[in-house]
């Protein structure tokens, strides 16, 4: 069965385990809309609210529902822009000390074997990781799957090859070379930073403000027909039991969760799941099969207490399981950033600047 680690009476034992296992296997977390609140609220099981709608011949609530579901990800994305503040920056930089803390364990890690490399699979459609990552400094590459040529129409085709390339840095006097370390940013369900053009998906986020201008105008209009049209527009899988029908079929969208069954059937492989709560059927359902792999562990931070048993019962088969929680306090996205800084050593230097190793590396 599960494991439970209270980090009340176990933070060490916490910190423990994640700074062994940085060291020895491949790193892999799961975002998900707990991360991103409170600029935008956790989903809840709005899945299961949607197909009860269906269910009871409510078709038109349901699309209204979804219609509903997607202003929020429009408003967060908005207010990125300029300079951000209130819960919009707060949630900005929860996410920018994640990202700095993991990208120093990558410079930090020891083995020669594993690549300096993590890989972060989220469900979330905004862009605060990567608007995170681009005011951090760090020499670490962010991968976001997208083919960056250079092209004069600034468009850039997505390709999920391309995740998982390694960049070098080599020096033009003594010719060493030296390993950038870099993240690759696996969007399961799609992205509003997407465009789908001509078969292709672009990188694209200069329509944002008149996607909201146009959900306002459909809204006070209140015509579901448009409603319908608007959500089937936009680059990403809404939150019904349809979806993996369209995951299956959209070859990018299959593509990206083949990426994250293969990642899990890797030999020593760490999953951390963060505000994840595997109400989402798919992505537990392949989570569940892929801990048959004795080597992998999961570790899901339970953001409340009351949660715990909930995911005990899923997780009851797997004795490679850890649920991190606490009786007395919320394991917060920042608190458990703080566990997670733990993991590196004392008075660790920051990053060099030219991206090389540090002395005994």
């Amino acid at each position: 069965m599960a494991r439970l680690l209270n980090v009340r009476e176990k933070r060490e034992d916490v910190v423990g385990m994640l700074r062994r296992a940085v060291q020895s296997s491949h790193l892999n977390w799961i975002i998900g809309s707990g991360c991103s609140s409170p600029a935008i609220d956790p989903l809840g099981n709005i899945e299961g609210v949607v197909a009860q709608l269906r269910a009871a011949g409510k078709v038109d609530d349901a699309q209204r529902k979804l219609f509903g579901f997607t202003k929020p990800f429009l408003d967060a994305t908005l207010g990125m822009t300029g300079n951000p503040s209130g819960a919009t920056r707060k949630t900005l930089d929860a996410y920018k000390s994640f990202l700095s803390i993991l990208t120093d364990i990558l410079f930090e890690r020891k083995s020669g074997i594993l690549e300096k490399q993590a890989t972060i699979f989220t469900t979330n459609y905004d862009l605060f990781i990567e608007k995170a990552f681009e005011e951090i400094s760090t020499v670490a590459r962010l991968n976001d799957g997208f083919i960056r040529i250079p092209k004069l129409s600034g468009r850039f085709a997505f390709s999920p090859s391309e995740f998982f390339n390694a960049v070098e840095n080599s020096g033009n006097i003594y010719n060493y070379v030296v390993r950038i370390p870099s993240i690759n940013l696996v969007k399961l369900h799609g992205s509003l930073s997407w465009q789908e053009a001509q078969g292709k998906i672009l990188f694209n986020t200069d329509d944002h403000a008149s996607l909201l201008k146009e959900w306002s105008v459909i809204n006070a209009r209140g015509d579901v027909k448009e409603m319908t049209r608007y959500c089937e527009k936009l680059p990403i899988v809404l939150p019904e039991a349809a979806k993996f029908e369209q995951t299956v079929l959209h070859q990018t969208y299959y593509e990206l969760f083949r990426i994250f069954a293969n990642q899990l059937d890797k030999e020593n492989v760490l999953l951390v799941a963060e505000g994840f709560s595997f109400q989402d059927a798919h992505v537990y359902d392949l989570t569940s099969r892929a801990l048959k792999n004795p080597t992998l562990i999961l570790v899901i931070v339970c953001y409340k207490d009351e949660d715990r048993s909930i995911l005990e019962a899923m997780f009851a088969e797997h004795r490679n399981v850890f649920i991190v929680h606490s009786d007395q306090a919320e394991v917060s996205f920042e608190a458990f950033n703080d566990i997670l800084k733990a993991v590196l050593p004392g008075d660790h230097p920051t990053a060099p600047a030219d991206g090389s190793t540090r002395a005994g590396e």
